[in-house]
């Protein structure tokens, strides 16, 4: 390597671990344990990782850091396909054009520039989604096209689609959110395709529309060979490890269900994978509607690597473990 083209690469070395610094250093501030736990810190993970993870978290053991995941999580995936899969609207349009318009809730109109475009017979109820959010800010439902429109703030770009009328099974769960599931998916270096983890997300009174765990929802892992529910977990606001069965504002069993038509999804997931071919690391939200399985989102980046880890590694087949050793995130 010529002494110019390593003085580049140290330069992109050094900025992209000072990128991730600030990034963990923000993002262990808003936690409501922040800087609750020295040994995890020195260790790359956030503090609040202490009471999440089981005992004895570590990199040896196959757990996922922080700090590391957040230098390299842009690196995993194409720039192209990131920008992709973070334009929800450019999103929608590409799984239309991959012969997968119906494994998505219906696009009803898109807002850019400040002017509406509806389709011609759009009704009913909708959701609102800013074409380049995350975590579920910005997301609101309404009950009809002319309501959305009207209350829809026109200097930021929105998606529009048909609300998801949810199964019975996953509305059951907390009936005023849209309960998804976040699957991961790896492509492994022989060409595999391996969902190692996912994770059900469930809402509650203070989340709104959606479920995210970021806005006070709660996390169940899920089985990956069967579907099932294991305990619930939510944000840590105090030191200590919480795991429980049942909504805490229903009281509706929750661990012991199985996620509603879970083969179908699986089989969803590995067609979008199929049909985005340089997607390696993807971290993909569905829902099940009364009709079967449909994708929400798909996360390119931060796939919500954390959330797979809150009952143990997900790491155990060799494929996925090289994948991630290869990105100098395991020993």
């Amino acid at each position: 390597m010529s002494p110019s083209r390593h003085r580049r690469r140290l330069r992109h070395e050094l900025r992209d671990t000072a990128g991730a610094v600030r990034y963990f250093l923000r993002t262990e501030r808003a936690l409501d344990v922040a800087f609750r736990s020295p040994s995890m810190l020195a260790r790359g993970f956030h503090s609040d990782r202490r009471w999440l993870l089981p005992e004895g978290a570590s990199r040896r053991t196959g757990y996922i850091a922080d700090l590391p995941y957040a230098r390299v999580a842009h690196r995993m995936n194409p720039d192209a396909l990131q920008e992709l899969l973070t334009d929800k609207t450019a999103f929608a349009a590409a799984l239309a054009d991959r012969g997968l318009v119906d494994a998505a809730p219906r696009t009803l109109g898109t807002l850019r520039g400040g002017r509406w475009q509806i389709t011609p017979g759009a009704r009913g109820p909708c959701v609102a989604k800013p074409t380049g959010g995350s975590g579920g800010r910005g997301v609101r439902r309404f009950d009809d096209v002319p309501a959305a429109v009207a209350a829809t703030d026109l200097s930021t770009d929105h998606l529009l689609q048909e609300a998801v009328r949810q199964h019975p099974g996953s509305a059951a769960l907390w009936p005023g959110s849209l309960n998804t599931v976040r699957v991961l998916a790896v492509r492994t270096a022989d060409g595999r395709v391996v969902l190692p983890s996912a994770v059900q997300r469930v809402g509650r009174s203070t989340t709104g529309a959606v479920d995210n765990y970021s806005s006070g929802g709660m996390v169940v892992p899920v089985d990956p060979a069967d579907g099932v529910l294991g305990p619930v977990m939510s944000r840590v606001r105090r030191p200590g490890r919480v795991l429980f069965e049942d909504h805490p504002e229903t009281g509706v069993r929750i661990t012991g269900r199985t996620v509603p038509c879970w083969r179908d999804l699986v089989a969803l997931v590995h067609r979008l994978m199929d049909a985005f071919p340089d997607a390696v690391h993807v971290g993909w939200d569905m829902a099940v509607s009364e009709d079967g399985p449909v994708v929400v989102e798909g996360n390119a980046r931060f796939v919500g690597v954390k959330l797979y880890q809150l009952h143990g590694p997900f790491t155990h087949d060799p494929g996925v473990r090289e994948f991630y050793r290869s990105h100098g995130l395991l020993p």
